[in-house]
């Protein structure tokens, strides 16, 4: 029969820790928050704190004492935070970032909606806003994970409407035309 056994554990930047046996199948387990199981093939940790971070070692040895390992560096889901939104001008793009955070997912808004073609396009990451145009408007970059999201907007001048300066001259042209024929019925009086 093969035994297995997990273990070894350390704490990523505080150097190593000595390397701790947390459970043998068959066999023991060494904290009441730990179990193995699928006939040893995994190792099942509740209530996960901060300390149970590091590296855990999986070796398993057959009945004529050869053995092999392998290795997962285990670690805690972070929620994003600190969501940036820089611009680089010369080259017309919007760079996203988090300061942390698990499996951050990016995506971007133009005035609440979806990017349109007309306005850029996104990097394969999500990080990057590639511009067609000069930025106007609102651009709102969010990150998020399944633990929630975050996100960070760059405002540009506002955008101008398209056909609003022909709106403009019709406007004033009905004034123009009000105020002459006011005029004209005050001289004719």
């Amino acid at each position: 029969m093969r035994s297995k056994r997990l273990c070894g554990r350390r704490r990523p930047r505080a150097g190593l820790a000595p390397r701790v046996t947390v459970a043998e199948f068959p066999g023991k387990v060494i904290d009441s928050r730990i179990t193995v199981e699928e006939n040893g093939a995994m190792l099942k940790v509740t209530n996960f704190d901060h300390k149970d971070r590091g590296v855990y070692t999986i070796t398993v040895s057959t009945k004529a004492g050869s053995q092999t390992s392998a290795r997962r560096d285990v670690q805690e889901y972070v929620a994003v935070h600190h969501v940036s939104v820089a611009i680089n001008v010369s080259h017309s793009l919007l760079s996203c970032g988090e300061a942390w955070g698990t499996d951050p997912h990016f995506s971007w808004l133009h005035e609440s909606g979806v990017i349109s073609e007309e306005v850029g396009r996104m990097s394969l990451d999500g990080k990057v806003l590639y511009l067609k145009a000069t930025p106007c408007g609102h651009f709102t970059c969010i990150v998020s994970n399944s633990l929630g999201h975050s996100s960070a907007t760059y405002t540009a001048e506002p955008c101008e409407r398209q056909g609003s300066g022909a709106t403009v001259a019709v406007v004033v042209l009905v004034i123009l035309l009000v105020c002459a024929a006011a005029l004209a019925f005050f001289v004719w009086r």
